[in-house]
């Protein structure tokens, strides 16, 4: 299928929506790699709420070969058929900003058009980011 560099399944805890109206930031806790996401979902487009259970994938390939894309216009679906957004119930383009290192724990920084994810986990499921990495995230519903 494609290789991700991080995936959890995600238990929704709380979605906060005192920041904005059509934007809940949610906070889930991973069930398998003890991973915390803290996320910014445009809860007009893909409603969550306490509860829920999602499964997030982050990758920098969308392509079911693992092939790269070079340019933007290769999004489009027509060219470039079928990919991993197929799959997927909501899904945002961004890049990494920052990383910090927690001790024991890794938090990773990304922005999605605004949209902010904070990853936190374990060295080993982090490991492969980098700043500047341009990544796709990837929720689909369980």
């Amino acid at each position: 299928m494609g290789s991700f560099l991080a995936e959890d399944r995600f238990d929704v805890k709380e979605v906060d929506f005192s920041r904005f109206q059509k934007c809940g930031r949610i906070l889930a806790l991973g069930s398998r790699a003890n991973m915390k996401c803290e996320l910014d979902i445009n809860t007009e487009v893909f409603a969550v709420q306490s509860g829920d259970t999602l499964d997030i994938k982050l990758t920098d390939k969308i392509t079911k070969d693992g092939s790269n894309l070079s340019g933007a216009h290769e999004h489009d679906q027509r060219l470039l058929g079928q990919s991993l957004l197929d799959d997927a119930d909501y899904a945002c383009y961004g890049i990494v900003y920052k990383i910090e290192n927690k001790g024991e724990q890794l938090a990773i920084y990304a922005s999605f058009g605004g949209l902010l994810l904070r990853l936190t986990a374990s060295h080993q499921y982090l490991d492969q980011f980098r700043v500047d990495l341009r990544l796709y995230l990837l929720i689909s519903r369980v």
